[in-house]
């Protein structure tokens, strides 16, 4: 399934537009996540049913919500963002957000860059958008340390 953007072209953003289209990681459709976080390195596809999951990508790469996947109260702390899918929570992206036509987002969605917002992506009134701003980011100092068990991502 092609998860196409505008913001995210290959002629405006060639390296998140790779990233997009080859993920280094998918989460898949079968799966489930209820409660906790996930900690991505590299590009993230995300086709998985979450409930009040936070994602952190932990580098610049793109968290990409693709049209099978769905997030129910959750939260998105990426560089860029890409929702394709159903999302209700809140998005902070410190570089740019896109919400795809296919998409039905309810929620809060703060950028430091450029948001576009498909006219089909649900109701005006269910979609906030405002401006992130250096004391609302916090730089992520991941190490082993901060896992409570210790757990090492691979590529670190």
């Amino acid at each position: 399934m092609s998860n196409s953007s505008i913001l995210f072209s290959s002629d405006r953003n060639p390296r998140a537009a790779s990233s997009i289209e080859r993920p280094d990681e998918i989460i898949q459709e079968s799966l489930a996540f209820v409660g906790g976080t996930i900690y991505v390195k590299g590009g993230v596809q995300i086709d998985a049913k979450l409930k009040n999951v936070t994602v952190v990508a932990l580098d610049e790469n793109p968290v990409v919500l693709s049209a099978l996947g769905s997030m129910d109260h959750c939260a998105i702390d990426a560089s860029d963002v890409l929702i394709c899918g159903d999302f209700t929570g809140e998005v902070r992206a410190k570089g740019d957000c896109e919400v795809a036509p296919t998409a039905k987002v309810r929620g809060l969605i703060l950028v430091r860059g450029r948001v576009l917002i498909s006219t089909l992506a649900g109701d005006s009134e269910e979609i906030r958008v405002g401006r992130l701003t250096n004391e609302m980011v916090t730089d992520i100092a991941f190490t082993e340390s901060s896992m409570a068990d210790g757990t090492k991502l691979s590529g670190t």
